[in-house]
């Protein structure tokens, strides 16, 4: 009797963890779509880049097409 109620144990985590998993994949595929910036949004209207050198970093001034 009581392989049964570890048999019913074992589904639910294993139902729990698909369930989890599935939740996860969507999110993300939800954050990628949605999130970040897009060439349609102003952030990304860049007309102009001056580079410049720190050291051995590299530092990327951007101007934009926006006016002020």
């Amino acid at each position: 009797m009581g392989n049964t109620n570890r048999d019913r144990q074992y589904k639910d985590s294993a139902r729990l963890v698909a369930i989890s998993m599935l939740g996860i994949i969507i999110t993300m595929i939800i954050m990628v779509l949605f999130g970040g910036c897009t060439t349609t949004k102003k952030c990304c209207d860049k007309e102009h880049v001056i580079t410049e050198w720190d050291g051995d970093r590299q530092i990327n001034w951007y101007s934009s097409t926006e006016e002020k």
